[in-house]
């Protein structure tokens, strides 16, 4: 193909891609973090092939699909695997390897496993989308924590990853390198946080309780080693529960708080706010879980909904299953199914706890998913996001 064809192909695979990423092309359909990337992504897709072909692997399978078009879908899915073999040479390349435009792969094809890549009752789509996020672990450690303050390119694509990996490293159970003070300190070095910063770096030390809570469990009663790792884990919730009310106490306005406790959907102003606040609440959830275990509450038996000195975590969970409506509203799309689709995940295993307590909950939530509005790529994806089978996928720099 002569190279202007080859430009001009690519321009409109380009706007191709924006269009499935924005739906009606209007910037209200994602969030703060979505619209960074989109201002970004025509810069970083003229510097890498590996990235571009990503981005036209998706354009071209939507194509196929929207016109029923098979062979197109064969060519996008053709492109889908092109690309993953280009980033593997991009990966060898130490110059390629540390750019932004390789950078934003991961992300880029993490988008096309939640369009394309379901397979009907089967957890490998989530693997895809999760050792994507497992890529850009890869890639953010790879360069070191002071590259991120070096320009704004990089700082942003760094700040705006931090979420999927945090998703990646939960699901993992494992502490992430990410909760380092390095990591939550030289990124930023010459700016401030925002409250969405300021949140991760709390969310970062959840995978550690998490790592904990269940080598309490493997445990026998007669380990002499049971009972400091049970008291040291406790004492860690408790220092994460005080920097949350603190990071409450510092962002009074950056959430939202429903001033009535029943099945009423809830409403957001907008969905930054509606993004951030269902952070907060699922890290609240996996925090208030995990000291809950760790001082022995029975989950199966525990129908409360407050303790006396502790937010209670089924508080947050019927939040989080009041809220799927909105994050499901069309026009919301893919920013709006992703945002919500780990503190759903979250909230739905704590109701399998005690699901005779937290039935109206749920029957919310089934409504919801049964919306014919809901596009199936994306009810596929966030079912095949249910499923724990999820593995690891390396993703190594290899040219250092």
């Amino acid at each position: 193909m002569p190279r202007l064809n080859r430009s001009a192909y690519s321009e409109r695979s380009l706007e191709a891609f924006l269009h499935i990423y924005l739906p009606g092309g209007d910037f209200r359909s994602t969030n703060t973090e979505g619209k960074d990337f989109i201002n970004m992504l025509p810069i970083l897709s003229i510097r890498d092939q590996a990235l571009q072909m990503a981005v036209l692997a998706i354009s071209t399978t939507a194509l196929g699909k929207t016109t029923n078009n098979e062979d197109l879908v064969k060519q996008g899915r053709s492109l889908y695997g092109k690309a993953l073999t280009e980033t593997a040479v991009a990966l060898r390349n130490p110059t390629r390897a540390k750019s932004e435009a390789v950078f934003a792969i991961p992300r880029v094809m993490a988008l096309f496993e939640i369009l394309f890549g379901a397979e009907a009752n089967s957890s490998t789509q989530a693997k895809s989308w999760l050792s994507h996020a497992e890529g850009e672990v890869a890639l953010i450690v790879g360069r070191g924590p002071n590259s991120y303050s070096q320009s704004e390119e990089a700082h942003n694509l760094f700040a705006n990853a931090r979420f999927r990996t945090l998703i990646a490293a939960v699901r993992r159970r494992q502490a992430t390198v990410l909760d380092e003070d390095r990591w939550k300190t030289l990124p930023w070095k010459g700016r401030a946080k925002t409250p969405n910063d300021t949140l991760l770096d709390i969310l970062c030390g959840v995978p550690a309780l998490l790592e904990a809570i269940d080598k309490l469990g493997c445990m026998s009663a007669t380990d002499k080693r049971k009972e400091g790792l049970r008291v040291y884990t406790i004492a860690r919730c408790w220092t994460l529960h005080v920097k949350l009310l603190a990071w409450l106490t510092a962002n009074p306005n950056a959430i939202y708080t429903p001033t009535v406790m029943d099945t009423t959907p809830i409403h957001f102003q907008d969905l930054d706010t509606a993004c951030l606040t269902v952070r907060y609440w699922v890290t609240a959830l996996l925090l208030y879980s995990s000291l809950d275990k760790a001082y022995g509450i029975q989950f199966s038996t525990d129908s409360a909904l407050t303790h006396p000195d502790r937010p209670h975590p089924r508080y947050f969970a019927r939040l989080i299953a009041r809220s799927a409506k909105y994050f499901f509203q069309e026009h919301y799309g893919i920013t709006g199914a992703t945002a919500i689709s780990f503190p759903l995940g979250n909230a739905m295993y704590h109701f399998k706890n005690n699901p005779a307590v937290d039935q109206e909950y749920l029957a919310m939530i089934l409504k919801t998913w049964s919306d014919p509005l809901l596009p199936s790529a994306i009810k596929d994806f966030l079912s095949s996001m249910r499923r724990p089978d999820v593995a690891r996928v390396n993703y190594n720099i290899t040219g250092q």
